[in-house]
């Protein structure tokens, strides 16, 4: 890091006598600060004492010039100290010894906090994760300070790290300068141009969609609707003259306006590859272009931003020319979660780093939106080390000016990372392998390798994962029998080798995130295998473990809210097919016939008849691989299952489950129709469909949309059951 080469500049090339601010637990200085400095001085004498037991005296004038004084803020600036800067975000600070005064201060009350940290970092403090738990203080009866001559500013200009259940304004963020510009990235064409005031009077203004105006998004088109954003813009910065920045970003979802003036500004061929649907890029960057060059010339200094994201993730292609107060955030939410940028064994990946290279070659500021967790799975232990390792410094080579992490703080399965994603936002050039040394070393002491070894195999589980699918579909291939008892051995050995209780704490809370996994595949293990009765047993210890963790502030809410939603459905549903007088009679195989139906022909030509020429189907895997894992290459459109299964008798009563399928489904038993189901689990009723012996089953998946990454059609097992009071479908 930047701080230790010109520590060590400091320590080798300046006088070697020491300012003295602590002596044997006896304060020989005093803080002098004034309000402007109030709460960076508050906090120095905090951990001042934490660190000496002794109290230094915040004083807001001088107490005498030979006394040692540590002089916080303006105090400082008086005294001399000088800063880099000035940065955009005004974080830029300074720390200098100069004969017996420490000074510190930065371009803000923010900055001067930054530096106040910086300085406690210098004697040993560290905040890995927030709370006793994850904070090192050293004990030192006497704090002597070499010269010191320290310049810093960020290297990006903002630094958001956030979610559901943690606050960017946390002490942890603080004491990792986390932070600066404020930027509005925000779905926000409901704000620009409200329903409420257009819609009556102008529906014209709002997506035209089969025939029909609808209020979803914008027609960007019509100059009309340029001007009333452009107004509402101009009306927001007049109004607030603190207000830097504005979103244009389109609203969440699609519905896009399919008018004649919209498709135009299209390029024909030109697709985005995560569906193959027309990129919206350039039609957007027109609207973009338009209202920001009526806004710059009233408020040449603001930024407007907007993303780079879904349909319109692709650079424009004709509409190169972006003025200079527009932002592109990319938010790569289809591209692979699992793999770093560029990544050899990641497709998504290697286009990710090529939008990006092409975004900075027109884009005058660049933005990146990522995550802190897994997404639709933010249940297991889950690293981004390797990523960030490459990802950020890419970034930063590539124009970037402003990190968004969405974070949920869940500290037992995303512990490292997430530290580790707000030093390299503050300086992007940062030696990773010494961050994380430091980690391991400074909070787990002998047990620090262990605790290495067990993040290190998560971590490289993932870097080296043969699968891109999302939400909870990738975690086989990581979680396999040899990877949990790799990783239990690892941390067994480090509540071994743990000298004290607040070590054990430490390692407890990576343990518990770990038994999260063990949990999770159990689930899954006894579902494939139809025994929902263990399924469910598991689940509910799962979700009293989760909640426990979420009460100790080691997992975000979210780890319980996604169990509920992801996992439970399936499992109690399972559960109640096998019981209360239910039973399972047979189990679908795992190997059907698969093939796309991209033309909609299927129904037509009969594919769902028993009797179906067998040219064009291939064998695949359903509940125990995804298609993408199988080397089948993802298309948007219909899917098309078909098997046999053999029963022993058709009585009444007997019906089709299916566990997980990703789409809406129509089912054929026998080559006649027996019902549809909606994305999930679904039950078909049998009657007169069933007969003894062999029975064909055929499915047909509508797959022209994205649920998540690399997923669709039949993903969990399917039974046949029987109950004794057949029930109502819904």
């Amino acid at each position: 890091m930047r701080w230790l080469f010109l520590l060590s500049i400091a320590l080798t090339a300046a006088p070697t006598h020491a300012l003295v601010l602590v002596k044997d637990g006896a304060a020989q200085a005093d803080i002098r600060a004034g309000a402007d400095a109030a709460g960076a001085a508050a906090v120095l004498q905090e951990y001042l004492e934490k660190i000496s037991g002794a109290r230094l005296e915040i004083r807001t004038e001088e107490a005498g010039a030979k006394k040692p004084a540590i002089l916080v803020g303006e105090a400082a600036v008086k005294a001399g100290l000088r800063f880099p800067g000035p940065t955009p975000s005004r974080e830029a600070y300074a720390i200098l010894t100069k004969g017996n005064r420490l000074l510190m201060a930065g371009e803000s009350p923010a900055a001067t906090e930054f530096a106040v940290y910086h300085f406690l970092e210098t004697l040993g403090c560290r905040w890995f994760m927030p709370g006793e738990t994850g904070e090192v203080t050293p004990s030192l009866k006497t704090i002597d300070v070499a010269p010191l001559d320290i310049r810093e500013k960020p290297g990006f200009d903002s630094r958001r790290i956030w979610g559901s259940g943690f606050s960017e304004r946390s002490g942890w963020c603080r004491q990792n300068r986390t932070g600066g510009l404020a930027m509005d990235t925000r779905h926000n064409w409901n704000e620009l141009v409200p329903e409420a005031s257009y819609w009556a009077d102008h529906p014209e203004y709002f997506s035209l969609i089969g025939g029909e105006r609808k209020v979803r998004q914008l027609c960007t088109s019509n100059p009309e609707v340029i001007k009333a954003a452009t107004q509402t813009v101009l009306a927001r910065f007049r109004a607030n003259p603190a207000l830097t920045t504005i979103s244009l970003s389109p609203n969440d979802g699609g519905g896009f306006c399919q008018c004649e003036n919209c498709r135009k500004l299209d390029v024909a061929g030109y697709l985005e590859p995560s569906n193959g649907a027309t990129c919206l890029s350039d039609r957007l960057q027109v609207f973009y272009n338009a209202v920001a060059r009526e806004v710059r010339r009233e408020f040449p200094d603001r930024i407007l931003n907007y993303y780079a994201y879904g349909d319109y993730t692709l650079p424009p292609k004709r509409e190169t020319r972006i003025e200079p107060n527009l932002m592109v955030w990319i938010a790569p939410i289809r591209s692979c979660r699992l793999h770093g940028m560029g990544a050899s064994n990641c497709p998504s990946r290697q286009e990710l780093a090529r939008y990006i290279e092409d975004w900075s070659k027109i884009a005058p500021h660049i933005g990146y939106r990522t995550y802190n967790f897994n997404l639709a799975e933010s249940i297991t232990p889950y690293s981004k080390v390797s990523i960030y390792k490459q990802e950020i410094p890419f970034l930063k080579a590539h124009k970037c000016s402003a990190l968004n992490f969405e974070t949920f703080g869940s500290w037992a399965i995303e512990g490292p990372h997430t530290y580790l994603s707000a030093r390299l936002a503050w300086d992007a050039g940062a030696n990773v392998d010494a961050i994380m040394a430091e980690f391991y070393d400074r909070l787990f002491g002998k047990a620090a390798p262990h605790v290495r070894y067990y993040w290190e195999r998560v971590d490289r589980a993932f870097v080296e994962a043969a699968t891109h699918a999302g939400s909870f579909y990738c975690l086989p291939r990581i979680w396999t029998p040899e990877m949990l008892r790799a990783c239990t051995k690892d941390l067994e050995a480090a509540e071994k080798s743990a000298e004290g209780d607040i070590i054990r704490k430490r390692v407890r809370v990576f343990r518990r995130g770990l038994e999260n996994a063990r949990m999770y595949m159990d689930i899954h293990n006894a579902s494939l295998e139809g025994d929902w009765v263990r399924a469910k047993d598991v689940y509910d210890r799962f979700l009293a473990h989760a909640r426990e963790m979420v009460a100790d502030g080691i997992l975000n809410p979210y780890g319980v809210t996604y169990l509920e939603r992801f996992v439970a459905p399936g499992v109690l549903a399972g559960y109640a097919r096998c019981t209360d007088g239910c039973s399972i009679v047979a189990r679908l195989p795992d190997e059907w016939q698969f093939r796309y139906d991209a033309e909609d022909r299927g129904e037509s030509e009969k594919w769902f008849s028993p009797d179906a020429p067998s040219d064009g189907w291939r064998t695949v895997r359903t509940y125990t691989s995804t298609i993408e894992e199988q080397g089948i290459e993802e298309q948007m459109t219909f899917m098309w299952y078909s098997t046999r299964v053999n029963v022993d008798k058709a009585g009444a009563g007997l019906v089709l489950w299916f566990s997980d399928v990703d789409g809406r489904s129509k089912v054929w038993v026998n080559g006649k129709p027996a019902g549809e189901g909606a994305p999930g689990n679904f039950d078909i009723d049998l009657k007169g469909l069933l007969k003894p012996g062999p029975n064909s089953i055929t499915v047909r998946v509508d797959h022209s949309r994205i649920s998540d990454l690399a997923l669709g059609g039949i993903l969990g097992p399917a039974f046949i059951y029987s109950r004794s009071q057949p029930q109502q479908q819904p």
